[in-house]
C-alpha cells in the first residue's frame, strides 16, 4: 500500500520547478485544506503547473503507471475455510453460551441496571455478528460480556473464596502449559494456535500477579479467568488441516529475529520523525520479543514482535489522513488484506488469525471504525507468516526427487545401458523370427 504523506501541494509544485510531468500521490490526497477552503490538487496542477496528477493506492498501480501494463492480477476473493468456519463457530458458542449462563446467576444478585445494560450491548452485538455468521466477532463481543458479568460475580464474593479461585486457576494453567509441550507443530494453523494460547496464558499470569498485589482488583481477576476460558477455547484449533512446513525451533529463532528487526526498523523511524508520538506500547512489546528470544519461547516473541510490527505500521500509515481520505484508506487496506488471505488461502494456508483480525475490523463501526485500521495490520501481519518457513516435502516425494536426480545425474549411463538393452533385443527377435522360417 502507498502511504499519506504531509505537504503534498508543495512537493508537487517542487516538482514543476524540476521540469516532471506526471507525479503519483496516494489516493484520497487529491483534496488539501487550505484555511477554511478545500483545494482540488488534482485541477490545480493540471490548470496552474501543467502537471498529470494521478492517485494511486498500493505498488501494483504505481507499475502501471510506470509501465502501462498491470503486471499483477488483484484477487481478493476467497472462499472461508470450512473447518476454520465450524471450528471458530463451536468457539464463539462456547463463549456466548457462558455469558448467557452468567448473566442468570448475576441477576440473582443485587446489581445496577446500567452493569446491565452493558453486558446486554454485548449480547446485542454478539447476536449481530452470529447472523452474519462473522464468527470471531461474536466470541469478541461475549469475551468482553463475560468479563463483565464476572467483574460482578467477584464484587459479591468473600476474600476467602476469591483466593480459592486464584488458587484454582494458577493449577489449571500450571496443567495447560504442561499438555501444550506435548502438541506438535505442523502447519501456520498450529503456529498461530500455540501462540495465541501462549499469548493468554502469559496474560493470565500477569494479571493474577497484579491481584494478589492488590486484591481490591476484582476486574482484573475476572479478566484473567475469562482469559484462560479463551485460551482453552482456542485449543480447537490444534490438528486444523493445512500445508505442513519446517516449524522446528532454528526456523522459529529466525521468524522471530526478522520480526523483530522489522518492528524495530519501524519504530526508529517514528521515534525519528515524529517525536512526541505515543510509541511506548510499541517498545515494551519489542523488549518483550526479544526478552522470549533470549529464553527460547519462539512462538510467544514472535506474536509480539508482529504486534509492535503492526501497531508501528498503522501509525505510520495513518500520518496525513484526515476525516476525506480515510474511507479511502480504510478500504485499500481491507483489499490489501483480503489480497493476502486469498493468496494464502489458494496455496492451501489459511491464516486463521489473519482472517479473524479482518473479520474483526470489518465489524467496527462509529468511532472504533478508526481502530479498523490496526486490526486490518495484525491482520496483514498474520497472514503473511508463511513467508517465513520453507513448506516441508513428504517422504514420497524425497523419494521421487533423489530417483528423478540420480537420472539426470546419470543421464549418459543410462543412454549406453538403454542402448545396449535395445540392441540385445533387436537381436534376439531377429534370431527368433529366422529360427520360425
Amino acid at each position: 500500500i502507498i502511504g499519506s504523506v504531509g505537504g503534498v501541494k508543495e512537493k508537487v509544485e517542487a516538482a514543476s520547478k524540476n521540469g516532471l510531468k506526471k507525479i503519483m500521490i496516494v489516493q484520497g490526497t487529491g483534496k488539501v485544506k487550505k484555511g477554511n477552503q478545500s483545494l482540488n490538487l488534482i485541477n490545480y496542477s493540471q490548470n496552474n503547473l501543467s502537471i498529470h496528477l494521478v492517485e494511486v493506492t498500493n505498488l501494483n498501480d504505481v507499475l502501471f503507471h510506470l509501465t502501462g501494463k498491470r503486471l499483477k492480477k488483484e484477487n481478493t476473493s476467497f472462499q472461508i475455510n470450512k473447518e476454520y468456519q465450524e471450528t471458530m463457530k463451536a468457539l464463539s458458542r462456547l463463549l456466548c453460551d457462558r455469558m448467557d449462563q452468567a448473566l442468570i446467576e448475576i441477576k440473582q444478585l443485587s446489581i445496577e441496571e446500567s452493569q446491565l445494560n452493558k453486558i446486554a450491548t454485548k449480547k446485542n452485538q454478539s447476536l449481530l455478528s452470529l447472523k452474519k455468521k462473522d464468527y470471531y466477532s461474536a466470541a469478541s463481543f461475549c469475551f468482553g460480556g463475560n468479563i463483565l458479568a464476572k467483574e460482578i460475580a467477584y464484587t459479591n464474593k468473600e476474600p476467602t473464596q476469591l483466593d480459592q479461585e486464584v488458587k484454582n486457576l494458577k493449577r489449571k494453567v500450571s496443567l495447560l502449559e504442561k499438555r501444550l509441550q506435548k502438541e506438535k507443530i505442523e502447519t501456520i494453523s498450529d503456529l498461530q494456535t500455540m501462540m495465541i494460547v501462549k499469548e493468554r496464558l502469559d496474560e493470565v499470569k500477569e494479571k493474577v500477579s497484579d491481584f494478589e498485589k492488590n486484591k481490591n482488583q476484582s476486574s482484573v481477576l475476572a479478566y484473567a479467568q475469562e482469559r484462560f476460558f479463551s485460551a482453552i477455547s482456542w485449543m480447537y484449533f490444534f490438528k486444523m488441516e493445512g500445508k505442513r512446513f519446517v516449524l522446528d525451533k532454528n526456523q522459529l529463532k529466525k521468524s522471530c529475529m526478522n520480526k523483530i528487526s522489522e518492528s524495530e526498523e519501524r519504530y526508529q523511524y517514528i521515534e525519528l520523525i515524529f517525536r512526541g508520538f505515543p510509541i511506548n506500547s510499541i517498545k515494551e512489546k519489542i523488549n518483550l520479543a526479544v526478552q522470549k528470544l533470549n529464553s527460547q519461547q519462539y512462538d510467544l516473541c514472535l506474536i509480539k514482535a508482529v504486534q509492535a510490527k503492526a501497531e508501528a505500521n498503522a501509525i505510520i500509515n495513518s500520518l496525513g489522513l484526515d476525516n476525506e481520505s480515510f474511507p479511502v484508506f480504510l478500504e485499500s487496506k481491507r483489499k490489501a488484506a483480503a489480497g493476502v488471505i486469498a493468496e494464502n488461502s489458494r496455496e492451501g494456508v489459511f491464516p486463521i488469525l489473519g482472517y479473524s483480525y479482518y473479520q474483526y475490523a470489518n465489524s467496527l463501526s462509529g468511532e472504533e471504525k478508526y481502530q479498523s485500521i490496526l486490526y486490518l495490520e495484525y491482520a496483514l501481519e498474520m497472514s503473511e507468516l508463511d513467508i517465513y518457513f520453507k513448506e516441508e516435502k513428504s517422504p514420497l516425494f524425497i523419494q521421487e526427487k533423489v530417483v528423478w536426480d540420480w537420472m539426470k545425474l546419470n543421464n549418459w549411463w543410462l543412454c549406453l545401458i538403454g542402448g545396449y538393452l535395445l540392441g540385445v533385443g533387436v537381436t534376439l527377435a531377429a534370431v527368433l523370427i529366422r529360427r520360425k522360417r
